[in-house]
């Protein structure tokens, strides 16, 4: 018994460990966007589908003797996939079709051995049950998504806090072997038994075919709703806040605790009517999110979609166990489960995201699960005992799907009639949309990326070169543009927006941009007028700032602008030791290095000071009051800069030893370590 529980623990730890480590080491590859964990999920969706298939294959197809017999084979070949790090070979070919690019860079380094422990579960528990039939081996999966919940967490508490990303892969190649060890050692332990070696005496099974077909779809259906749910609320969390491992796991986390519950003791005391209650009252908190969410606190937000997000898979997932079959359909079961995740996982990474030209999964996805759910509680005659009698509880029931759809309808039409162009992808949904200044015929058109405008400029062509938003005069930015003017300056930007800055061009300036949306481009060239200046002198290099800022080149800038927020996501990779490190080669001993750090969630000051501070330089933060009449938004920057006599001339002062004491307490981040808790307003 023990060496069962020991396997399927470990497997199941090693499934959840390495998807945090791999995700966070190709993060900065790709801009550090909260779509590289959405897709990564369904890419560990898709191939713990492949490990069932291949688990199914070997137990409906092989005697015991010839599946140890395969299994070694594909054991001993995925040593060869450790120490499980990605190459760099693939770091400048990321611009096109990055989510295939991710995917494919994926599966070369990890996709052997994912399918091996991934298929380790019901292979283990077919196992346990030959030898012990009498006993069900459902308690196995509960085991096994303890393994996973304690994966993941180790992974924040424990592993990106203690050790750098090559260790950690280090560390999961060593329990990988260790588990290859103990793998073989029981399935030769079993074949050895002569009774389990000849075909003839395989464990016999019923066909599939004497399985209910509403059972089949069950075991289907609901795995694919919760994981396009689980991809949908981690997407909303990661757009707005930051794409990082502690709130990567947090809905991950509760997916699977909801799959502990459903699979265990616990889920005796779930009531259909209770939780339909329950389930209701979360969906209408979700549209009272979407309607609020700019005003709602980070902790309140947090709260609305996790707690759906809980009741959401607790319900689809205590329905699949309620229909789960007998032991000797196990692999079926597995398998039909792990496609649903799989289909799920792509059609939430891959196909809605391309069909769908704003981030609607949440909203479609839940009523459809309403609609499932009241009909199969209808074939069952839950809520009411006369099918011809409708109760007035089912009644009402039935009315809340067309109020969701009459909802969603009204903010989808709200968004096509308000917008010039949309657009979403891998790196995140833009949109152009127009207006007006109050009580003014002063018509503007601006770029909003998630929910967070991330640009504008006047359409009257006398006030196209005004900086707006976060870019006037008055803001850090604006003061050294405007007021640093040096022969021949040299302008980085990281993060091209709507190309405002570009306004603050002199003659013989020069402007590197880099900007890592092909999107971006495309919308600032179409829709606004700021690169069409015949006088400016610029290069739009696509790709990821910091790794190409680390290519061998001779330029060094005068100003050095990190501005690269998506929505209102953190970039964490911008915001490192590591990162300020590049900065610091890049930048004239009397350059600036200016961040802009606004941000409805987190004060990001004590980050950048203690980067800046670390690397010798005086930091100046800089605010600026909003102004509607010049659609001049507040704005908070930082400068870093060794040149404090023209920060002097122009009326600034540094942090005071008591704000630098201050800062100073908190812990300087870096490529292995950050936390967003501790800089929560």
């Amino acid at each position: 018994m023990f060496i069962y529980i020991i396997l399927i623990f470990t497997s199941s730890f090693l499934v959840f460990f390495i998807q945090p480590l791999i995700s966070k080491y190709l993060l900065p590859w790709f801009g550090g966007v909260s779509f590289v964990w959405v897709i990564s999920l369904m890419f560990f969706q898709f191939f713990l589908f492949l490990g069932y298939l291949y688990s199914h294959i070997l137990i409906k197809k092989y005697s015991i003797l010839k599946q140890f017999k395969i299994n070694s084979i594909l054991l001993v070949l995925s040593v060869f996939s450790i120490p499980i790090i990605p190459s760099i070979y693939w770091q400048d070919k990321l611009s096109i079709y990055p989510e295939f690019i991710l995917l494919f860079i994926l599966i070369i380094t990890i996709g052997l051995p994912f399918i091996i422990i991934s298929s380790a579960s019901p292979l283990v528990q077919y196992l346990f049950f030959t030898r012990n039939k009498k006993e069900s081996p459902y308690f196995l999966y509960s085991v096994s998504n303890i393994g996973s919940i304690l994966g993941l967490l180790s992974y924040p508490l424990l592993f990106e806090k203690y050790f750098d990303i090559n260790s950690q892969a280090i560390i999961w190649s060593f329990l990988f072997l260790i588990f290859i060890f103990i793998y073989s050692y029981l399935f030769y332990h079993v074949s050895k038994n002569n009774r389990y070696n000849l075909p003839e005496a395989k464990i016999k099974v019923s066909l599939i075919k004497n399985i209910k077909l509403k059972q089949k779809i069950v075991w289907f259906i609901f795995p694919v709703f919760t994981t396009v749910m689980l991809l949908a609320v981690t997407h909303e969390i990661t757009t707005n806040i930051a794409p990082m491992p502690l709130l990567w796991v947090l809905p991950l986390l509760i997916f699977l605790l909801t799959y502990v519950i459903a699979f265990s003791k616990y889920q005796i005391y779930y009531n259909r009517l209770v939780y339909m209650i329950l389930f209701i009252i979360s969906a209408i908190a979700v549209f009272f999110y979407f309607e609020n969410k700019v005003n709602l606190n980070l902790y309140i937000q947090l709260i609305i979609l996790n707690i759906y997000l809980f009741i959401f898979c607790l319900v689809g997932h205590i329905e699949l166990y309620n229909n789960r079959p007998g032991s000797e359909n196990l692999s079926y079961f597995y398998l039909f489960l792990a496609g649903g995740g799989a289909i799920g996982g792509v059609s939430g990474g891959i196909i809605l995201p391309k069909i769908l030209p704003i981030s609607y999964e949440l909203h479609v996805f839940l009523v459809l699960f309403l609609i499932i759910l009241l009909y199969f509680y209808y074939k069952e005659n839950v809520f009411f005992n006369n099918k011809k009698v409708i109760s007035p509880f089912y009644f009402l029931l039935l009315i809340l799907p067309f109020v969701f759809v009459m909802i969603f309808c009204r903010d989808l039409y709200k968004e096509f009639d308000t917008s010039l162009y949309l657009s979403r992808g891998f790196y995140g949904t833009l949109a152009v949309k127009e207006g007006y200044v109050e009580n003014t015929d002063r018509k503007y058109r601006y770029l909003v990326n998630g929910s967070i405008v991330h640009g504008l400029q006047f359409l009257d062509q006398d006030e196209q070169d005004r900086g707006t938003t976060y870019y006037s005069s008055e803001s850090a930015v604006g003061l050294i543009l405007d007021n640093y003017k040096v022969k021949n300056r040299k302008i980085c930007l990281v993060g091209l927006g709507v190309g405002t800055l570009l306004n603050y061009n002199y003659p013989n300036d020069y402007f590197r941009i880099y900007e890592i949306n092909p999107e971006v481009e495309k919308i600032a060239k179409n829709y606004f007028y700021n690169l069409k200046n015949v006088d400016l002198n610029y290069d739009i290099i696509l790709g990821d700032a910091r790794l190409n800022l680390t290519k061998n080149e001779n330029i060094l800038f005068d100003v050095l602008v990190v501005d690269a927020f998506s929505g209102d996501s953190i970039p964490i990779h911008l915001l490192t030791k590591e990162a300020f490190d590049i900065y610091d080669t890049r930048i004239k001993s009397n350059g600036f290095i200016i961040f802009h750090i606004s941000n409805i969630y987190l004060d990001l000051l004590p980050v950048v000071g203690n980067l800046g501070l670390n690397k010798g330089y005086n930091i100046y933060p800089i605010t600026n009051n909003e102004d509607k009449t010049q659609k001049v938004s507040k704005s908070v920057w930082v400068i870093a800069t060794k040149n404090v006599n023209f920060m002097a001339s122009i009326g600034q002062q540094s942090l005071s030893s008591e704000e630098i004491n201050k800062i100073k307490k908190y812990k300087i981040w870096t490529d292995n370590y950050s936390n967003i808790i501790s800089y929560i307003k």
